[in-house]
């Protein structure tokens, strides 16, 4: 104590007791540790603000998730250290601490919010913020607390991702056209999409738990059956092509594609398979081979055509000079002389070989046709005539003719020669044994699907003409082949292998089509289709040309024949003067104008070969024409076509000769002629 002057005069004690003070602090510091300890132990993170926003405690989460530390963040506001965006918007959320103030209780944070971290990292947050009150209530501030739900968001996003794949994917498989089936591991089916219902006609309670083999085609080849089932045992893919049956029971082509499924761990669980309808596009392809093979086919007819027609001419001449000299010979010979006997078989053997190259030329179309428009009934008739008295009595000959009349324009001759050739290979094809074979003929109309499957012919009305047997049948590969030039099924010697080839020849020269039905065991059939025609007034019939020489002598006209071959030259000048002509033989066309020139008047009708080397009997009628116009020409030659027909009337010939009937025919012919021009 002090007196008034300042100085020291005693010390006054006061004493007060601060037990419950400190012991109060002991218990708030105490209260203040165990919150503490409490706070970093939570999982989540925790931030507290007073009234104001400002932040007053954290614990280490959120320091980690926000990127700040206490001692950096305490007294800043609390949107600056805990920055929350709207995930899909990224726009600014509101503040926790201002709805808490405001409505005094809980309030949770916005779904899809994301916290912004201070070195830029993105977390998705959730859970709540609510008030701090004391001991009598009053609000102090604000605690938050938010967990890192990033890892569930993103689980959730990939969920949501995958669902809506699903749904994608279901809806792809309900509105595309491929029929698209699953199985187990075991290729029972476990779904199938509406396409593989349309496609098949099976509904998918029908198929569920079956394997997809019973939907594959009894044709499909035993290579694809091999391949599938290899991929299945390996578990690897598969791409083919197979026929499959529908409920109908009708077929179908499809290309498949199987794929595995394997799960996380590459084990097999089933196979993904996918059927596409390309029916269309096989169809296609079949009618494109088809015609190919059809191209093929005319090709190689054009090929053997052309041969046929290059080499008739020459192999004519040498017949022609056989044949002739054949008759001069026996002429020359008495009655009962030995060699008569050899001049017949010699003399046959030539008539069989010039009709065999009519055949040839008939199969390669190369012989020229005489179409008239005729009844095809009596053509039918007259040729089943004779086939009665050339079969054997065990076979029987059965006819199946319409009475309503059918006509078309046909070489009477050659339809004659179908019917014989078809019906003795049906002979042929009983076997020695007894047997049936039938000829029908009735008017058909082709519709547009029908006239495609008979060789492509145009749709509408056709003469349907069918032989058929009971006889061994053939099989696919015959059949194939049955219709190529010296293919034959019959022994060595016992056909030339040119019947049939020779029909196809004729049915084709008439804009016709053949098809055949054949079972082994079981016979044939060979169907014919003609182009019907209505049928017009008959026209006559030329008189045939007399076969003996010697009816038609002549009375000493001087004959010029023209002709490089030296044998012909020979022949025909000794046939002409036997029967009463005057002739003059030039082995060329340089040789043969040389004598009209030297004495036009004193020739009265000129014979000439046509293939000629230096100049043909064209060029030499021709130059005729400008020495003599009114001097008969005859052309022989051992195949006429017709663009020799066409030529000989243009330069004005109207007489051509076949060379292989010289004999026959020359003396007639010669006649006639004269008799016309005199």
């Amino acid at each position: 104590m002090r007196d008034a002057r300042g100085q020291i005069i005693g010390v006054l004690g006061i004493a007060r007791d601060i037990t419950a003070a400190r012991q109060a602090q002991e218990v708030l510091r105490a209260s203040e540790e165990s919150l503490a300890v409490t706070l970093q132990s939570i999982g989540d993170g925790v931030i507290a603000t007073d009234l104001e926003g400002r932040i007053t405690r954290m614990n280490t989460v959120a320091e980690r998730l926000t990127g700040w530390v206490l001692p950096q963040a305490r007294g800043r506001d609390l949107a600056e250290v805990f920055d929350i965006v709207n995930a899909a918007t990224r726009s600014g959320v509101d503040s926790p601490v201002r709805q808490v103030l405001s409505e005094g209780e809980i309030v949770g944070l916005a779904k899809h919010t994301v916290l912004l971290a201070r070195d830029g990292r993105e977390y998705h947050i959730a859970d709540s913020a609510a008030p701090i009150r004391d001991a009598a209530g009053k609000v102090m501030g604000v605690v938050l607390v938010f967990s890192d739900v990033t890892k569930q968001y993103q689980a959730q996003q990939a969920l949501q991702a995958h669902a809506e794949t699903l749904r994608l994917r279901d809806r792809a498989l309900t509105q595309i056209s491929q029929g698209v089936m699953i199985t187990d591991e075991k290729m029972a089916i476990s779904y199938v999409n509406p396409g593989f219902e349309r496609l098949t006609g099976y509904s998918a309670n029908e198929v569920i738990g079956l394997n997809p083999r019973f939907l594959q085609g009894r044709s499909t080849s035993a290579a694809t059956v091999g391949a599938i089932d290899s991929a299945l045992r390996a578990g690897e893919e598969f791409h083919g092509e197979l026929t499959n049956y529908r409920k109908d029971g009708s077929s179908i082509w499809v290309a498949l594609d199987l794929s595995p499924i394997r799960d996380s761990g590459g084990a097999l669980t089933g196979f993904v398979g996918t059927q596409r309808d390309i029916t269309e596009r096989k169809q296609a392809e079949a009618e494109r081979r088809s015609l190919e093979a059809q191209l093929r086919e005319s090709q190689r007819m054009e090929s053997i055509g052309t041969l046929a027609g290059g080499i008739a001419h020459d192999f004519n001449n040498i017949l022609g000079a056989i044949l002739g000299n054949v008759s001069l010979a026996r002429g020359d010979l008495p009655s009962g002389h030995p060699a008569l006997k050899s001049l017949d078989q010699i003399n046959r053997a030539s008539v069989r070989a010039r009709e065999l190259v009519q055949q040839i030329l008939a199969f390669s179309r190369r012989q020229p046709q005489d179409l008239v428009n005729q009844p095809l009934r009596p053509l039918v008739e007259e040729a089943l005539s004779l086939l009665r008295s050339t079969l054997p009595a065990r076979v029987s000959l059965d006819a199946r003719l319409t009475d309503t009349p059918l006509s078309m324009n046909a070489d009477g001759t050659q339809i004659q020669q179908v019917l014989m050739n078809l019906c003795t290979n049906a002979w042929h094809a009983l076997n020695d044994s007894t047997g049936r074979i039938t000829v029908g003929l009735e008017e058909v109309w082709l519709d547009a699907a029908a006239a495609r499957a008979a060789d492509a012919l145009p749709p509408g009305p056709y003469a349907h003409l069918w032989v058929s047997d009971t006889g061994t049948g053939m099989d696919a590969q015959t059949r194939a082949r049955i219709f190529e030039p010296f293919f034959t099924t019959k022994a060595a010697g016992q056909g030339t292998g040119l019947g049939l080839s020779v029909v196809h020849g004729i049915v084709a020269s008439h804009q016709g089509a053949i098809t055949v039905d054949s079972t082994v065991g079981k016979g044939s059939t060979f169907h014919l289709y003609f182009p019907a025609q209505p049928a017009l007034a008959p026209t006559p019939t030329p008189t045939p040309a007399m076969t003996q020489p010697a009816a038609f002598a002549g009375g000493g006209e001087h004959v010029l024949y023209v002709d490089d071959d030296e044998v012909m030259l020979l022949m025909v000048e000794r046939l002409l003067q036997r029967i009463g002509y005057r002739v003059t033989c030039c082995q060329g066309t340089a040789e043969a104008l040389e004598v009209v020139l030297a004495a036009p008047s004193a020739i009265d009708i000129v014979l000439t070969d046509y293939n000629m080397p230096g100049s043909s009997g064209l060029e030499l009628a021709q130059a005729l024409a400008r020495i003599r116009p009114d001097l008969p020409v005859v052309i022989s030659s051992g195949y006429i076509s017709e663009e020799l027909r066409t030529g000989a009337e243009r330069v004005g010939v109207h007489h051509l000769l076949q060379k292989q009937n010289t004999f026959e025919e020359l003396a007639g012919l010669l006649r006639r002629v004269l008799a016309a021009e005199g």
